[in-house]
């Protein structure tokens, strides 16, 4: 029945776990107390209400240590275009988004995304493709 993440910036903790509670009904203020806190490496939100797709700017790319975030089940993941590309860019540290890992090919293909759309992530692909050949 948690509607709103607040009163946790004195405590130091590195995994925060609210799945499946009211949070985002009311919109990013719901959230936006995440920024103040001490750094949270792990964040577990599956299943609220997160609608605002600004969530990620406002709030999970102002986060300087997250590692490991969960939105599933948070309408904000289908009102982000191109979601995972889009957090992989926006959360530098981010190794692991939802059920799965972010490798550091996938970083590499996000960011080239980000500069010049599909045309630049194919190419991208491609150099990773020969750097593996010629590695092999």
């Amino acid at each position: 029945m948690i509607e709103k993440i607040e009163g946790l910036s004195t405590l130091r903790l590195d995994n925060l776990q609210i799945q499946h509670n009211f949070i985002g009904r009311n919109g990013l203020n719901d959230v936006k107390h995440l920024v103040e806190c001490k750094p949270f490496g792990i964040v577990d939100l599956t299943g609220n209400y997160i609608k605002d797709p600004e969530v990620v700017d406002e709030v999970f790319s102002k986060m300087t240590e997250l590692r490991v975030l969960y939105l599933k089940a948070n309408p904000c993941i289908k009102k982000t275009k191109n979601y995972r590309r889009n957090l992989i860019c926006k959360i530098k540290l981010l190794s692991y988004l939802d059920d799965r890992p972010v490798f550091p090919e996938d970083r590499r293909f996000a960011e080239a995304w980000l500069r010049g759309g599909m045309p630049a992530e194919r190419e991208e692909r491609k150099l990773v493709r020969k750097e593996k050949e010629e590695a092999a």
